[in-house]
């Protein structure tokens, strides 16, 4: 029986090279394609509610720039919560929907008998609704980005692990003051990244390093791209040519561990991805903008050559096995070899067989006829096409079950 593969409840497809007008409607497209059509109403106001908390929240940090910024506290998006008129509406789109749900399940009456007990059920059904919907989004996002090398590290988040390690619960408060929910903390920081590495998930100036590609990019369309770094490099203000300098090469080390973190042997993609994680924590600090200085970049390269040693790899992984070969080439001869040792056991081959000398003694008494020493010579010949058969399909199941 094939097996069967279920469509994530939340899922996000977005390529690489999407920006971020893009990604946000991918982000609604993904609500409302939840097949269960209740939870896909509860997570069209949250993912409206965290993508204008974002909005707020640069708003906020533009309006104080020119000094060490200061986070916005719980007091003031307690506020937008309250006057802000898109998040108005999108916490009133939910409160429609739990009541839905309590009519349902007949617990929306507030007066008269039993009012108490109703009051408690709807606080237990809200609670339980937006565990459940928490839930399905932020495991539909940890999902999507799990493969994403520059937002993979969100994983290691204090606040997606501590929930992971509870059992996807939150506490209760949560059910009032939805703006810690992991779900619209994962959307907002998804889109932070994207957003500091220019939303392609690429810093934008490292087009100046990049080697040219004319077969996939127009003359026209590479010069934009060198321009458009060149804006994104002088936003930074470096003042002298070894401030440019040096935010380069910042940016190509930075390149150096995505690339490692994507490609090359597992156990040094595994070094590569715990020091990439620490470089995107570092860069996801409130107040971090553009790449991370020079001076930082080489304490991790520091922590790359750590974590190599620990493991007892070289810096540079070997380009092959010198014990073993080329196991893929010694794969092919071995089945090349088999073939002709088929061929020439059972079949005739292209090549005709050595004729026997003439037997010039007649047979006497005593002696074997004539032909016994061809059809021994035969029958042994035989013998070693099998034997080297044999041989060579055992070479063979040894080489697969040792995974090479």
């Amino acid at each position: 029986m094939a097996a069967t593969t279920t469509k994530l409840a939340y899922e996000v497809c977005w390529k690489d090279e999407e920006n971020e007008r893009n990604l946000r409607k991918l982000f609604f497209a993904a609500e409302a394609d939840i097949p269960d059509q209740m939870l896909s109403n509860l997570a069209q106001p949250l993912v409206r509610i965290a993508l204008k908390l974002l909005e707020l929240l640069r708003a906020h940090r533009a309006a104080h720039a020119g000094g060490p910024y200061v986070p916005s506290d719980d007091v003031a998006q307690d506020n937008w919560m309250q006057t802000d008129s898109d998040l108005v509406e999108a916490v009133e789109e939910l409160d429609a929907e739990f009541n839905t749900q309590h009519v349902k399940d007949k617990i929306d009456s507030t007066t008269g008998a039993g009012a108490a007990d109703h009051a408690a059920k709807r606080a237990r059904k809200k609670y339980t609704l937006l565990r459940t919907i928490n839930t399905l989004i932020h495991d539909g996002l940890l999902e999507t980005v799990k493969d994403k090398t520059l937002l993979s590290h969100l994983k290691n988040k204090e606040y997606v692990q501590t929930e992971i390690d509870i059992l996807n619960k939150f506490p209760v408060s949560y059910a009032m003051r939805i703006i810690p929910l992991t779900c619209i903390q994962l959307i907002m920081d998804i889109f932070t990244v994207m957003a500091k590495r220019d939303g392609s998930g690429k810093v934008s100036f490292q087009a100046l390093c990049t080697q040219p590609d004319p077969s996939s990019v127009s003359f026209a369309a590479f010069e934009k791209q060198l321009l458009d770094a060149k804006a994104h490099l002088m936003a930074l203000r470096p003042a002298t040519a070894d401030q440019v300098a040096e935010i380069m090469m910042s940016t190509q080390l930075h390149a150096f561990l995505i690339k490692g973190a994507a490609d090359g042997p597992q156990r040094y993609q595994e070094a590569y991805h715990g020091v990439l994680d620490a470089v995107e924590q570092e860069l996801d600090k409130a107040g971090q903008l553009g790449p991370l200085t020079l001076v930082q970049m080489q304490e991790f390269v520091v922590k790359l050559q750590l974590a190599l040693q620990s493991r007892g790899l070289p810096e540079v992984p070997p380009k092959g096995n010198p014990t073993k070969g080329n196991t893929t080439n010694e794969m092919a001869d071995l089945k090349v070899r088999l073939r002709k040792l088929e061929t020439a056991g059972g079949k005739q081959t292209d090549k005709q067989p050595d004729k026997p000398l003439p037997d010039k003694q007649a047979p006497a008494a005593g002696f074997p006829p004539r032909g016994g020493a061809r059809t021994r010579r035969r029958t042994r010949s035989r013998a070693l096409c099998k034997r080297s058969t044999r041989d060579a399909l055992k070479k063979m199941s040894l080489l697969r079950a040792s995974g090479m």
